[in-house]
């Protein structure tokens, strides 16, 4: 099946009909942008708007799948064929998810792997890398926040994720400051300049990373819209 192709079946029928892009979205609650994206062929709609979408257009299902009217001599489709054409509509319609979702699944688990590597510090060298480690581990969870709910979780609930994320960003930030404190305290001052002399550009470089993935995550989100 050809995206473009049903795209330009999608947006014949709607005009044959006389519908605007906002009316055949309202009629299937979903956003005018979603019914662009469909008839410009850059994907295909889900599968719960496959019949809403078919009804709205005075089509079949098959004529929709097939993205063309068909004659009475067509009519009496096999039930194979029917069967493979919406096979072939189910793995179109996943495969951009299924891609999102293992590169998503891969980043998750690198930044495990890295979690775990600097948890592991923690057996050697508790009282000197606690607070590194607490920074590192906070903020791997600001980053990974984001990707879950984007290419995972797939919810619309991003105020929410976004609100954790920078939470934990926040703590990341707050703990690597206490460790400063500390050293100050202990009066150990090369240490605070060594510190503060490599904070700086990792503090910008996580702030932007952060922002950056929160950011792709509402773009993500409105998309799916």
């Amino acid at each position: 099946m050809d995206a473009k192709r049903m795209g330009t079946f999608i947006a014949e029928r709607r005009k044959e009909l006389g519908l605007t892009q906002a009316l055949l979205a309202e009629q299937l609650h979903v956003t005018d942008k979603a019914i662009s994206r469909w008839e410009r062929g850059i994907g295909f709609p889900d599968l719960g708007n496959i019949e809403a979408l078919a009804d709205a257009l005075d089509v079949s299902l098959i004529e929709l799948i097939q993205a063309q009217r068909n004659g009475s001599e067509k009519e009496n489709m096999s039930t194979k064929e029917a069967e493979q054409l919406l096979i072939d509509t189910i793995q179109l319609s996943k495969a951009p998810d299924r891609f999102a979702e293992n590169i998503g699944r891969a980043v998750l688990a690198i930044f495990a792997i890295l979690a775990a590597m600097v948890l592991y510090m923690l057996v050697s060298d508790y009282e000197t890398v606690i607070f590194s480690v607490g920074s590192i581990i906070t903020g791997l969870i600001a980053w990974g926040i984001p990707v879950w709910q984007t290419a995972i979780a797939k919810t619309r609930r991003t105020a929410v994720s976004t609100g954790l994320s920078l939470g934990a960003a926040l703590l990341s930030l707050m703990i690597q400051f206490l460790d400063i404190a500390n050293e100050v305290h202990t009066g150990d001052m090369a240490a605070v300049e060594d510190t503060i002399d490599g904070l700086v550009v990792v503090v910008f470089v996580f702030i932007a990373v952060t922002l950056v993935l929160n950011a792709g995550m509402a773009a993500f989100s409105k998309y799916r819209e």
